[in-house]
């Protein structure tokens, strides 16, 4: 007898966290806030007449067509998981919001500690270890 580690389990759950956080994000994202739960900077005024000259809405939720949001893109590999934005157009633009590079700061890619902690001991409960 012996006992090993469930691998397949733990790459299932790790896909499974990675998931509910680019779900966390888009969610949070496109209801204003950033990582922290505060509301965005505001577009500036030319901005957010190009938004609703377009019949878009003003709102400060970083889509204009969605394709920032849609790029969001998860992979796993060994025993990680790795989020990331796959376009490279909009990664250059994602990039500048969240760390205020050409433009205000937006912080939106990411989760906080509390939240990775929760979606943790949500999904990261599989028995990870077999006795064959």
């Amino acid at each position: 007898m012996r006992v090993e580690l469930n691998t397949e389990e733990i790459k299932r759950s790790l896909m499974t966290i990675a998931n509910a956080v680019v779900n966390e994000i888009r969610k949070r994202t496109l209801s204003g806030l950033d990582v922290d739960g505060k509301a965005f900077k505001k577009y500036s005024a030319q901005y957010a007449k190009k938004k609703t000259d377009t019949g878009r809405s003003d709102t400060v939720n970083l889509t204009y067509s969605g394709a920032m949001m849609g790029s969001i893109t998860v992979r796993s590999y060994n025993e990680q998981a790795e989020i990331f934005i796959a376009d490279n157009q909009r990664k250059q633009i994602a990039y500048k919001h969240n760390f205020g590079d050409g433009a205000p700061k937006r912080e939106f890619f990411g989760v906080t500690e509390a939240k990775y902690k929760e979606l943790y001991e949500k999904y990261f409960n599989k028995p990870f270890l077999r006795i064959k």
